[in-house]
């Protein structure tokens, strides 16, 4: 954006100095042309005049035509600049409600003591906020890494869709049900899954803050 900026100063310090240029060459054409009609003679007079107004309207023309292509690409990027800063907040929002939630999950399924309604309530709320982050919208500005990264998340979010489905299906006449303590392999490994995930979401969230940094 600064050189753009400057590119734009630049440009309008060019404009200024063609504009007082050409003030001086239509001076010193004024000069000539009368001189020549003092003299009656015309045809002088149009043979300058001719290939000095081609001469300036050219010059004219190209450096509008550049000034006016700087100013448009600054204006494009500007409105990325608000772009990014609101799709970036949004995905932080996103993010930290994810966080929770998966928090919350990791220590439902450790410590027990909650309702199996509640887990199963609040996985589907985690499946939700994920798809947010799958919005085209934000491609635009993510880096390929934190495309990835999104990529990746699926895999556990999807892992404890099914599993709280599946509990939902057990348990179905009993979903009041408190989650018991238990070390059952089949959970630790949903709470290593879940830990994993809740990992990826701080990486995400620090390239995130680091794309938003782009445009402070």
């Amino acid at each position: 954006m600064k050189s753009l900026r400057d590119d734009f100063g630049n440009l309008e310090k060019d404009v200024s100095a063609l504009m007082i240029f050409s003030l001086f060459l239509i001076t010193l054409f004024y000069i000539y042309a009368i001189y020549y009609l003092w003299n009656r003679n015309l045809r002088e007079v149009l043979a300058i005049v001719m290939p000095f107004g081609a001469l300036i309207s050219a010059v004219l023309v190209a450096k509008v035509a550049s000034r006016l292509l700087t100013h448009n690409k600054i204006t494009r990027a500007e409105d990325d600049h608000k772009d990014i800063v609101r799709i970036t907040h949004h995905l932080i929002a996103i993010v930290s409600d994810l966080r929770n939630r998966v928090g919350f999950t990791v220590s439902s399924f450790r410590d027990g003591g909650r309702p199996l309604v509640v887990l199963i309530e609040n996985a589907v709320a985690i499946e939700k906020r994920y798809e947010v982050l799958l919005d085209r919208e934000a491609y635009r500005f993510l880096s390929g890494e934190s495309v990835e990264l999104i990529g990746r998340m699926s895999g556990s979010v999807f892992g404890l869709t099914v599993l709280t489905k599946a509990l939902a299906e057990i348990f179905r006449d009993k979903v009041n049900a408190i989650i018991p303590t238990s070390e059952d392999p089949t959970r630790e490994k949903m709470i290593e899954s879940l830990e994993s995930l809740l990992k990826d979401l701080d990486l995400f969230e620090d390239q995130i803050r680091q794309l938003r940094g782009t445009v402070e």
